[in-house]
């Protein structure tokens, strides 16, 4: 952590000093519109970028921190070379405008582009003392107490850009909703990196099973409550054909890497907005692995647990099949269900039903039938 703070406070002093010895009130205003600018180009396109990269095996764990450096960079270049070719006259309001200019958009631009350095390096997969790291793998995993630096640069732009996609950029997939909780999510996937844990899996790693056996289920667990239980497929291949085994050839993962999006209950038909990101309380498991059948049994699980093939239900038609079990806040409906750091699987149109005898049978049946793989994205 003393590692990014310093890096703040040097990015914004020379950013500063650049802005009060170098450029004119138009300039700095420029300045500061380039690198907002740059960020929402950064936030927009890293990611498509990235699987784009993965899914033919280039840069794999190191794609999205890579894409997000350099569109961010690019993007601030060609946005400043441009803005020096439009402006070729400059207004002269005196030295004191001048000035003050300098400060307020040096001081803005330098936290910007620190809060974007910073996201950057939260997406490395590296868990290292002297690396960025809220999480870091030293430490019990303690989500209430993340490791912030100081001036939360990385929570600033990623706060500007999720205001962003939900006005002048707004789509039908907001950054509020499909990436809630953006930053927690970044460095809580790269938390068992030294363990073979991956922080990413194909963008298609994730299945589900058709609408009509009810993979969203609610179960009614004593001393635990209503819980939601979300059956969820992960493709077992290597992460460019599709899959997510890690470089042993086998699927891990660790509990805190699975996330249901939730939004209110009168709002949950789309993905855009704001939404809520809800973690694991633990896993369905069966009773007698050797027989499926006989029924299945909550095992809860903390943050930090890895768990790999033995601790799921078990591989199937090419997919590792896993019963995550979910404590959903009330007034709230999930609308995504998302594994690592990039693959998401949409849940909108599928009904939460009270779980049967029947419906278990059905989804533990030797067969698995994948769903409608167009709802990944």
């Amino acid at each position: 952590m003393i590692t990014a703070t310093v890096l703040v406070f040097v990015i914004i002093l020379l950013t500063l000093a650049h802005f009060y010895l170098n450029c004119t009130l138009v300039k700095s205003f420029s300045a500061l519109m380039a690198v907002l600018i740059a960020t929402a180009i950064a936030f927009s396109f890293h990611e498509v970028l990235a699987n784009l990269l993965i899914s033919r095996g280039y840069g794999l764990s190191w794609a999205f921190a890579g894409c997000f450096a350099g569109t961010f960079i690019i993007g601030f270049a060609l946005l400043r070379t441009l803005s020096d070719q439009i402006i070729r006259t400059d207004i002269d309001l005196g030295k004191l405008p001048k000035s003050i200019a300098a400060i307020v958009c040096g001081l803005l631009t330098g936290l910007i582009i620190s809060g974007n350095v910073l996201v950057a390096m939260g997406l490395m997969p590296v868990q290292h003392k002297i690396a960025y790291s809220r999480f870091s793998a030293d430490s019990p995993l303690n989500l209430s107490r993340p490791s912030v630096p100081i001036l939360n640069p990385d929570g600033f732009v990623t706060s500007l850009y999720t205001w962003f996609s939900r006005g002048s950029l707004a789509s039908n997939r907001s950054f509020g909703v499909v990436q809630a909780d953006f930053l927690t999510r970044c460095h809580l996937n790269r938390y068992h990196i030294n363990d073979d844990v991956p922080a990413i899996a194909s963008s298609k790693s994730l299945v589900l099973p058709p609408a009509s056996k009810r993979p969203v289920r609610t179960w009614d667990i004593p001393e635990t409550g209503d819980v939601t239980v979300v059956r969820i497929g992960i493709v077992d291949g290597s992460i460019p054909d599709g899959g997510a085994r890690n470089n042993a050839g086998q699927i891990k993962f660790f509990t805190g890497q699975l996330r249901l999006i939730c939004k209110p209950n009168g709002d949950a038909d789309n993905l855009r907005g704001l939404g809520q990101a809800v973690l694991p309380r633990g896993f369905l498991v069966y009773r007698n692995p050797r027989a499926p059948l006989e029924g299945k049994q909550y095992s809860e699980a903390e943050l930090g647990t890895i768990i790999d093939k033995d601790g799921a239900l078990g591989i199937r038609e090419g997919k590792l099949w896993v019963d995550a079990v979910f404590k959903v806040p009330a007034g709230q409906t999930p609308v995504a269900f998302q594994f690592k750091q990039n693959a998401t699987v949409s849940l909108l149109g599928l009904t939460q039903t009270p779980t049967t005898p029947e419906i278990e049978r059905e989804l533990d049946a030797e067969k698995e039938t994948e769903g409608d793989l167009s709802q990944t994205f």
